[in-house]
């Protein structure tokens, strides 16, 4: 028994300090809402936006492994960043297989569709200093390491978060386990000319709890019933912004602000006009701005010095 003793504290040591295998999606569940802007390529002042929601829709055995099927939909629209530029702002909404994924330990694998390779996408068993491998959304010569690991509740469960570093810069600041990026999930990892994304919610079972819970995320992507969209500028600002409405017409629509705890601290009555509405306000933070016309709504977030 005395023997015995010393093996059975080891083990209760190497158990204990385990670090737990996160799996992505952590739940089957999971779904991202995530906003992708790229300028068009034509040099007219537009910029192509992509809304898109990633939910998991069952498994799938290829290749004799098993995989979670991922599922992309949302809407593509183009705004203009330097008004009265005319783009083509009229919603395309779309619903598409986005891959799959599958998990092995602590490393997150990716399946393209219509793909029989599958590549690297997260690694989460990094440690401070070393060196963000290749992925399917990290790629190249810009050399990322990790500078600092802390952990966040998520959902009632400790998440660690790996910060990032590069001499190139990244567009992500950090990596969630079992979650993705700060920037999305498939999307990419390193700064690029002429591209940004944005993680806007990562919910379980529909509650959002990262990156905050309640107002801050999104309720979802527009359905092709909810036509409704918009643009600001400019974004940030310091407390006077135009809006541009997809929809060209005129018409009387509610503008609102919600705080980050979802309270509403700005409401007013506009009329549109010619698609456009401008309005100014002295709050200072983060804000949701809200723009609800009689048929439908749609939100942005904001940034107001």
């Amino acid at each position: 028994m005395k023997k015995l003793l010393p093996l059975i504290l080891v083990l209760f040591s190497v158990i204990s300090i385990a670090q737990p295998a996160y799996q992505m999606p952590y739940i089957p569940s999971s779904s991202w809402s995530v906003r992708v802007g790229t300028t068009n390529g034509f040099g007219n002042g537009c910029v192509f936006y992509r809304e898109i929601n990633y939910t998991i829709t069952g498994d799938s055995l290829l290749n004799g492994n098993l995989y979670q099927e991922l599922h992309s939909s949302g809407v593509t629209y183009e705004m203009s960043f330097m008004p009265p530029t005319q783009c083509n702002t009229t919603p395309v909404y779309y619903s598409e297989p986005a891959g799959f994924l599958r998990n092995v330990g602590q490393k997150v694998f990716y399946l393209p569709p219509a793909d029989s390779i599958e590549v690297l996408l997260y690694d989460f068993d990094l440690e401070v200093g070393d060196t963000l491998p290749d992925t399917y959304n990290h790629f190249g010569n810009n050399i990322t390491t990790i500078t600092n690991i802390d952990t966040i509740l998520v959902n009632g469960v400790q998440r660690r978060q790996y910060y990032l570093y590069s001499m190139n810069g990244t567009m992500a600041t950090k990596i969630i386990e079992g979650i993705g990026h700060d920037r999305g999930l498939l999307e990419r990892i390193d700064l690029m000319l002429d591209y940004a994304s944005e993680l806007y919610c990562y919910s379980e079972n529909g509650i959002p709890v990262f990156p905050l819970s309640g107002a801050f995320c999104l309720s979802g992507i527009p359905s092709a019933k909810e036509s409704l969209s918009f643009e600001v500028h400019p974004n940030p600002s310091y407390g006077n912004m135009s809006v541009s409405l997809n929809e060209n017409d005129s018409k009387p629509v509610t503008v609102y602000l919600l705080d980050v705890t979802g309270r509403k601290v700005y409401s007013e009555q506009m009329m549109v006009t010619d698609g456009i509405l401008s309005f100014s306000t002295n709050l200072k933070g983060i804000f949701q701005l809200v723009i609800e016309s009689e048929s439908n709504s749609a939100t942005r977030k904001v940034v107001i010095y």
